[in-house]
């Protein structure tokens, strides 16, 4: 307070009721009550054009952290970003193989292996063509 100047607040008995729990929660934390609301305010709002609530994604991070076994989120995110993001979703295992037969056929072959080996996979009757 400056030059010595005493402000009170009057606080109707529900409103220190709510304001003594917060600081309960915050107890052990060493965040004081104004930072705890401004980060609170500040993740909500992060999180809302999501449609998501901070509690339900505090749980799922606390869980995926655990997860992760102390690999960074980032390492993930990388090794997603390269490996991940190639997978190819909504193709039947027939386009898949079509798909590189006519990349090796392009490329020359793969490996030495001929075409005719890996063609035998695309007929009819191969287990994996019915997925």
């Amino acid at each position: 307070m400056l030059n010595n100047e005493v402000e009170t607040t009057r606080l109707t008995g529900r409103d220190r009721r709510v304001y003594l729990a917060a600081l309960d929660k915050l107890k052990g934390l060493e965040i004081p009550l104004d930072h705890a609301s401004r980060d609170f305010a500040e993740a909500t709002a992060a999180l809302k054009p999501h449609g998501l609530t901070l509690r339900s994604r505090v749980g799922l991070l606390d869980s995926t952290l655990k997860r992760l076994g102390g690999v960074q989120l980032s390492t993930v995110l990388e090794f997603y970003e390269f490996h991940g993001s190639k997978v190819i979703h909504g193709k039947t295992v027939r386009k898949i193989l079509e798909e590189m037969l006519k990349a090796l056929a392009a490329d020359g072959g793969w490996g030495g292996l001929p075409h005719s080996r890996l063609g035998s996979a695309l007929r009819p009757s191969h287990p994996l063509l019915s997925r």
